[in-house]
């Protein structure tokens, strides 16, 4: 394998545009007529095995973090081997097949079934407790119900995720008092505004408040309730 990839267990392949590296994508009828998705090499494991293989991060994950973790698959071409597959993404505490602890983060989806193109898969996973100590990324092939798999895989790129903010829904809005001497600018009456809200994607954080409905803010909090003296 090239030397930034690990087999981790038996001896998944290598494969070059030309075979000048690891295998041709002629041989035993493997990847007829395929080049990689990008440059010149990919890898593939059999499922049956299996073959595994993966990369020592250059820095370790943060449990917590989200990542995205992205490639390209291409399902081989020989007919004992063609049946949909994927690669289940793992983190290892060591190279050893047999005595690593294992993380599981999940697996590319959907299954690839294609012979004549490279298709994008995404994995969009948080990074788990114990990821610090687990630097090895490793690729697992898991076949289907229909037998076994060797997908190729090539242009993996690993990304730390930031989702697009969503804004929070407010789901009831209250002032005390709501009724009275009007109007209220300039009477000197004190009113108490309160909103319940939720974030769909993390905590509300501040309030902003327009009192004058004119578009302006005129206070900023840091919770849901605030006092206005008219």
């Amino acid at each position: 394998m090239p030397s930034e990839w690990l087999s981790l267990n038996v001896t998944p392949d290598t494969y070059s545009n030309d075979g000048s590296y690891g295998l041709a994508p002629s041989d035993f009828g493997n990847f007829t007529h395929a080049t990689a998705e990008d440059g010149l090499r990919w890898v593939a494991g059999w499922s049956l095995v299996p073959e595994i293989f993966g990369q020592m991060l250059t820095t370790s994950l943060i449990s917590g973090q989200t990542y995205m973790l992205s490639a390209y698959l291409r399902e081989v071409v020989r007919a004992n081997l063609a049946n949909p597959g994927t690669y289940q993404i793992e983190l290892w505490d060591s190279t050893n097949f047999f005595s690593a602890d294992k993380l599981v983060l999940g697996s590319f989806q959907p299954l690839i079934a294609n012979q004549n193109a490279w298709e994008l898969r995404t994995l969009t996973f948080t990074a788990p407790a114990g990821a610090a100590t687990h630097p090895v990324l490793a690729f697992r092939p898991l076949g289907s119900d229909s037998g076994s798999a060797y997908p190729g895989l090539d242009n993996v790129v690993l990304e730390a995720f930031s989702p697009v903010n969503q804004p929070p829904t407010i789901t009831s809005f209250t002032a005390t008092p709501s009724s009275g001497i009007l109007p209220v600018s300039g009477a000197g009456v004190t009113v108490s505004f309160a909103v319940v809200a939720s974030d769909p994607d993390g905590t509300v954080v501040q309030a902003q408040w327009d009192f004058e409905g004119n578009g302006s803010v005129d206070q900023l909090t840091n919770t849901l309730t605030t006092d206005s003296v008219g």
